[in-house]
């Protein structure tokens, strides 16, 4: 009889750690998907910076087009921001502020008025 309980034991024990590893690559699988989700909508926002028209992207006192600003904000995506988990979270920790200096992005819009950068791309990225 001791044979057989440890058996069903053995058995227990391989069914509860199969359950759990469908569970763990259920968990990636969605994670990944949340992921892929995110960095799409990241690059619609990125695309829409690329297509404005009529502004200047200011960065450390330097006026870019919207052309150079994306391409800087895909740069810095791919170097410092792989792996945020929403495109509020990239706006704020990436296409905020220069990583080097700490001074706030901002973009100079047609009338000469400068605005800070996070605002409008807040605003470009709602649905």
């Amino acid at each position: 009889m001791k044979t057989l309980s440890i058996f069903k034991s053995q058995n227990f024990a391989f069914k509860a750690s199969r359950k759990f590893l469908s569970l763990g690559v259920l968990c990636c699988s969605l994670s990944f998907n949340v992921m892929a989700d995110t960095q799409q909508e990241i690059d619609q926002l990125i695309d829409k910076v690329a297509a404005m028209q009529d502004v200047k992207f200011v960065r450390n006192g330097v006026e870019y087009s919207a052309v150079e600003a994306a391409k800087f904000l895909r740069e810095k995506r791919d170097w410092k921001c792989k792996n945020v988990k929403s495109v509020d979270e990239f706006i704020d920790n990436c296409a905020t502020s220069s990583t080097t200096t700490g001074e706030i992005y901002k973009i100079k819009l047609s009338n000469n008025k400068l605005v800070p950068a996070c605002d409008v791309l807040k605003q470009m990225a709602k649905p």
